[in-house]
């Protein structure tokens, strides 16, 4: 165990593990071109430093904002993806859904799930 904490490897997985979390967005998004959207009630600054970008973030109890998102997303020629914790997926999906937006919804690591936006045709 000294030897992996001299390494730099992480003996103990978190659901806090942004880089981690990062890597696993990555995975399932498969190189689209696309914009991460947080509903989360914190600021995941750890997960915008891994990303090297500026994260959208909507409070949950806004999840009817997302939709513009969303759409303005779709305006700007990428995907909107939406990173949220499984508490609130039910919430979120159906703010989307009563938007007339079809999604995907993915499992992530430690509890984060991904919901991926599609065009309406």
């Amino acid at each position: 165990m000294a030897l992996k904490a001299l390494s730099g490897t992480s003996v103990v997985s978190s659901p806090h593990d942004m880089k981690r979390l990062s890597a696993s967005i990555d995975e399932a998004i498969a190189a689209r071109s696309f914009q991460l959207l947080v509903v989360y009630d914190k600021k995941l600054n750890g997960l915008a430093f891994y990303r090297d970008e500026i994260l959208d973030h909507i409070n949950p109890g806004m999840s009817d904002q997302l939709s513009e998102k969303v759409i303005a997303t779709f305006r700007n020629g990428k995907t909107p993806v939406v990173l949220l914790r499984a508490g609130n997926v039910n919430l979120v999906s159906d703010a989307l859904r009563r938007s007339g937006i079809p999604i995907t919804v993915k499992d992530l690591y430690g509890g984060w799930m991904l919901i991926t936006c599609e065009q309406r045709s």
